[in-house]
């Protein structure tokens, strides 16, 4: 439609609720859109986006909204081909099973696109997902609470707003143009979630960054950055509901590390943190690289020292370690794992 045009919604919003607009646009030929609700001349409008053909964006509604619309610049022309507002604030005042995505590039989603388009990605609305880090042009928002939570932290990371996931997500670290595994443990764990756990909410939380080391920014007694954002992050939605919990922690790093002494120093950091938060599981995900080579080969060996049944002093109860799938390809960097 034209725009500025406004649409009346099937039902006002309601004060005080939070809401993730999502909007898919096609054949765009330049210029900037907003979103935008209207309650007689009241507007709230969401931040611009470009040339994303997936825009989402969290939003909190200070007045009983009824009609929605965009508003564009003078060079915008494209199409909107989808439009949906949904209301999270209901799963946020329920209990939430909080999965924690930590550890570095691969996992942040620096690794390349091959064999997949970006622009066919689509929105995973069972489930709430926090990017910690804030780009508010890609839809990812932090209340820039980073420098109180640990001193080298940025004004961009933070306590994350919630939305829903899809490619590319954002985590502790910005990606923009990349593929994360986690969109696929979240549709994976949507799929098979236990619908018999009435008023239970799965959230998914993104602290992984990219280029970090276990001993330095993820140690508890040293720079512990990245350990201090997952931990108030995850301090934060726990403390949303009584009834939350944190359900799993899925770690992939250790191109950045050194085999010797990781397997021990993990182990601490599970057990301080289940100390905290419960005997909740962890999966250990294969680091990348070229199988054969001594550093990969040596920090496979370690982390697998971890697995639950592996008869190593430093094996956790409750982990599992997964195997790269067969057949996984590496980016030309040797580093990244591909589309």
């Amino acid at each position: 439609g034209a725009a500025n045009a406004l649409h009346p919604l099937p039902a006002p919003l309601t004060s005080g609720h939070q809401y993730v607009a999502y909007i898919a646009n096609r054949d765009r030929t330049g210029g900037t859109l907003r979103a935008r609700l209207q309650d007689g001349a009241t507007n709230l409008e969401t931040p611009s986006w470009g040339a994303e053909q997936n825009a989402i964006r969290n939003l909190v509604a200070n007045s009983a909204y009824d009609q929605f619309g965009f508003r564009s610049n003078s060079t915008a022309v494209c199409r909107v081909t989808d439009a949906q507002l949904y209301d999270i604030q209901p799963r946020l005042d329920g209990s939430l099973d909080i999965y924690i995505f930590a550890g570095q590039s691969n996992m942040v989603g620096a690794s390349g696109t091959t064999g997949f388009d970006l622009d066919q990605v689509t929105l995973e609305s069972r489930a709430l997902y926090v990017p910690l880090s804030q780009n508010v042009t890609q839809g990812a928002e932090t209340d820039s609470s980073g420098p109180s939570i640990n001193a080298n932290l940025t004004d961009d990371e933070g306590i994350g707003k919630p939305i829903m996931a899809r490619n590319p997500l954002f985590m502790a670290t910005q990606n923009t143009a990349g593929l994360s595994p986690g969109q696929t443990i979240i549709e994976t764990l949507c799929n098979d979630y236990p619908q018999a756990n009435s008023g239970r909410h799965p959230i998914f939380l993104g602290a992984a960054a990219g280029g970090t080391d276990l001993f330095d920014v993820w140690n508890p007694a040293d720079d512990a950055r990245y350990y201090d954002l997952m931990v108030a992050n995850v301090n934060h939605y726990l403390g949303l509901n009584p009834g939350s919990r944190v359900a799993g922690l899925f770690w992939c790093q250790g191109e950045s590390s050194v085999p010797a002494g990781y397997a021990a120093l993990f182990n601490s950091i599970v057990d301080g943190l289940r100390a905290s938060w419960g005997d909740f599981p962890v999966v250990i995900m294969e680091v990348s690289g070229v199988a054969g080579t001594a550093d990969v080969d040596n920090m496979i060996a370690e982390q697998q020292k971890l697995a639950t049944g592996s008869g190593d002093v430093d094996e956790l109860a409750r982990c599992a370690y997964v195997a790269r799938p067969s057949g996984a390809a590496l980016e030309a960097d040797n580093i990244h794992f591909s589309g």
